[in-house]
């Protein structure tokens, strides 16, 4: 028995390309037992599933924040769409709340009669609540985002290109607002970066929205089974 190396369809013994998805085998590779193969249902395309058997079908929400903190610094594999829009869910409660209670912090500093001197303290053990929180989100917020771009098939490094735009972009329009003194000129340039940045984050917001390769891809074997 024989599996494909690309698609995890079943074979006969001896193919030199799949008849599904039509990569080309060896006969050293196609032997191989597919571990995660769970069956392929070919009507015009290849609709069966090569995933990790301990993959869930569909993380809910505890689950799929669990498993980004479980691959934490993880840029490797791939993520679902449930994975990252659990986890973008519970970035966003966690900064909520966090901002709610260092609100209720400065308006109770404030509103009090204490000295500056005894407010400091409390104002900056709430800032450094925000700032740990922040640090310690970061790296699996981008890795879960580099996952779900494998997801689709797309380089992780497109994580950068809304950063290279924005930046970019903000230095570039400023220089060149400094050339132009016509404020027509510079609401023009003003403009096209405005413009820019919205397609680059329209670009990724249908990237992470879209679902993943059915099967696996050359970042791995599908997060979920689909």
């Amino acid at each position: 028995m024989a599996f494909c190396t690309k698609c995890g369809a079943q074979l006969a013994d001896g193919s030199t390309f799949c008849t599904f998805c039509g990569s080309p085998q060896t006969s050293a590779q196609s032997a191989q037992v597919n571990p995660y193969s769970v069956g392929a249902n070919y009507s015009g395309g290849y609709s069966g599933g090569y995933v990790d058997p301990n993959a869930p079908i569909i993380p809910g929400f505890s689950e799929a924040v669990s498993i980004c903190f479980r691959k934490y610094a993880s840029f490797q594999g791939r993520a679902s769409r449930s994975e990252y829009w659990y986890w973008t869910l519970f970035t966003f409660l966690l900064n909520f709340v966090i901002g709610i209670l260092l609100g209720l912090v400065a308006a109770t500093t404030y509103s009090s009669e204490a000295s500056q001197d005894a407010q400091a303290p409390l104002m900056m053990l709430a800032q450094g609540v925000r700032l740990i929180s922040t640090l310690v989100l970061f790296l699996p917020t981008v890795s879960v985002f580099v996952r779900r771009l494998h997801d689709t098939n797309h380089s992780g490094w497109l994580w950068w290109l809304p950063f290279i735009t924005g930046v970019g972009g903000a230095l570039l329009s400023g220089l060149i607002a400094g050339a132009t003194p016509s404020p027509e000129s510079r609401t023009i340039v003003l403009s096209i970066f405005v413009v820019a940045m919205i397609v680059v984050c329209l670009y990724m917001l249908i990237l992470m929205v879209r679902r993943g390769d059915d099967g696996p891809n050359k970042y791995g074997p599908a997060p979920v089974r689909r």
